[in-house]
C-alpha cells in the first residue's frame, strides 16, 4: 500500500481496547467521518496515511513507532473498582482515567529504575478485623508526626495538603500524584507495591477533596491492594456496600480528624450546639478539612443524630455547589513550575532532576518525563528547592 504507514493492526484494536472505547469514538477522536475506515485499519485490509497515522498517535497518547510493534504489550491493569455504591457504569472508565492510571504505572516504573538502591518496604499494614484507629496510631508513630508542628505549619486547606503529600511521600514512602480525570467517575485511586505503592488524587477535586482521597487511597495500601474510588467524605457505615471503603472512609476521618484531638477541642473552644454552622465551620478551619468530614465524626462519634446529620449534609452540599459555580467561572493563571510538581509530585520530581544534575539523563529527558516544556525546567528546579526549604 504505497504512501501508507505499514503498521501492526493488532497494535491498533490493542490500543482501541486498552483505552477502553468503541471504533465510533476512534473515528470521531480523529476526525473520521466513516468508523468503517477505522475497521479496515484494524483488520489489516487498509492502512491509514502517515498524517492519519499521526492523528492516531495523538488520539491515543502514543509515539508513533508504537503502532510498528510485532507484538501488542501487556494491557494496562486497572486497580479493583470500589465505585459501585456511587457509581452506575463501573465497567467503564473514561480515556483519561485510563491515561492517569497509565501515567501512573510509568511513574512507578521509573522510580524503580532510579532507586535500585537501598530500598525499604512499605511498612504499613492492617486488616478489615482490625480497628482503623490502630492503622491511624501506626502511620503516626511510623511517620513521627506532630500534629501541633502540621497546625502551625499550615494555614488553610490548601497548605495542609502540601503538608500532607511530603508526610506521605518522605515519612511513609508513598509516591503521590495529582492527575485529571473526570471527578464524577473517581476521585482517587491506588496502586499497591512493595517498594513503590503509589496514590493519585483528582486534580479537579477540591483541596479538602484531595486531603481525605489522600488518606483513603492509603488505607487501601495498608490493605495491601489497589483501588480506584468515589470516596464520600460523609460516608457512613451504610453508604457503601464494600467493607473495605467503610474501612478506607473510617481511617481517613479518623486520622484527619482523631477522637482526642476533637474531644480537645471541643473543650478549649466551647463547642457551640446553639450556634451549629459557624461551630462546624470553626471546627473544619482548625482540623484543615470539609465540614462534611467533621459532620461524619461527629455521627460517628455519637455527637448528633442521623436527622441534623442529614439535613446538614444537604445544606452544605447546596452551599458548596453554589460557590463551586463562582469559583469555575473564574480564570485563574497558574505557573507551570506549580502544575508540573502538582502532578508529579516532591518526589518523583525531585529524583528526575537528580538525575539530570548527575548527567545521567538529557533535558530533553527531563521533559519527557515530567511532561513538562524545556523551558520551564528552570523555573520548575527553583520551585522544587523552594518547596523543600520551606517544609
Amino acid at each position: 500500500m504505497r504512501g501508507k504507514a505499514a503498521i501492526n493492526p493488532k497494535i491498533l484494536v490493542w490500543a482501541r481496547e486498552d483505552f477502553g472505547i468503541s471504533i465510533e469514538a476512534v473515528a470521531k477522536g480523529i476526525g473520521q467521518k466513516n468508523k468503517k475506515i477505522i475497521e479496515l485499519w484494524e483488520k489489516g485490509e487498509d492502512a491509514p496515511s502517515f498524517a492519519q497515522l499521526e492523528s492516531l498517535a495523538r488520539f491515543y497518547k502514543r509515539p508513533t513507532a508504537f503502532f510498528y510493534l510485532p507484538e501488542p504489550p501487556t494491557p494496562t491493569k486497572l486497580p479493583n473498582d470500589f465505585r459501585t455504591a456511587l457509581s452506575k457504569n463501573v465497567e467503564i472508565l473514561h480515556k483519561e482515567t485510563r491515561l492517569a492510571v497509565r501515567r501512573a504505572e510509568y511513574v512507578q516504573q521509573v522510580l524503580k529504575e532510579i532507586e535500585q538502591e537501598g530500598l525499604e518496604e512499605f511498612k504499613l499494614k492492617t486488616t478489615l478485623a482490625d480497628d482503623s484507629n490502630l492503622l491511624v496510631r501506626e502511620v503516626e508513630i511510623l511517620g513521627n508526626l506532630d500534629r501541633e508542628h502540621f497546625r502551625k505549619s499550615t494555614q488553610d486547606s490548601r497548605t495542609a495538603l502540601a503538608f500532607w503529600r511530603n508526610f506521605i511521600e518522605e515519612k511513609i514512602g508513598v509516591i503521590t500524584l495529582s492527575l485529571p480525570f473526570p471527578l464524577k467517575e473517581a476521585r482517587g485511586f491506588s496502586l499497591f507495591d512493595a517498594t513503590h505503592p503509589v496514590v493519585v488524587i483528582n486534580s479537579h477535586d477540591t483541596e479538602n477533596g484531595k486531603i481525605f482521597s489522600l488518606f483513603h487511597e492509603l488505607g487501601h495500601l495498608a490493605l495491601r491492594g489497589s483501588g480506584i474510588c468515589l470516596p464520600s467524605e460523609v460516608g457512613t457505615s451504610n453508604s457503601f456496600p464494600s467493607k473495605i471503603e467503610q474501612f478506607c472512609n473510617s481511617f481517613a476521618g479518623s486520622f484527619l480528624v482523631p477522637n482526642n484531638s476533637l474531644n480537645n477541642y471541643k473543650q478549649k473552644k466551647s463547642f457551640d450546639v446553639e450556634n451549629f454552622d459557624s461551630t462546624i465551620d470553626s471546627t473544619a478551619k482548625y482540623f484543615r478539612v470539609s465540614k462534611f468530614v467533621i459532620l461524619a465524626r461527629l455521627l460517628q462519634l455519637h455527637e448528633i443524630n442521623k436527622n441534623i446529620f442529614s439535613e446538614k449534609t444537604q445544606q452544605y452540599r447546596e452551599e458548596y455547589e453554589k460557590i463551586k459555580n463562582l469559583v469555575e467561572k473564574k480564570k485563574f493563571a497558574v505557573k507551570q513550575e506549580y502544575l508540573c510538581v502538582s502532578a508529579n509530585g516532591p518526589r518523583f520530581t525531585t529524583k528526575v532532576l537528580a538525575s539530570y544534575n548527575e548527567k545521567k539523563i538529557t533535558l530533553s529527558d527531563v521533559s519527557r518525563l515530567l511532561n513538562v516544556g524545556v523551558r520551564h525546567i528552570k523555573n520548575v528546579e527553583s520551585y522544587i528547592y523552594k518547596r523543600a526549604r520551606n517544609t
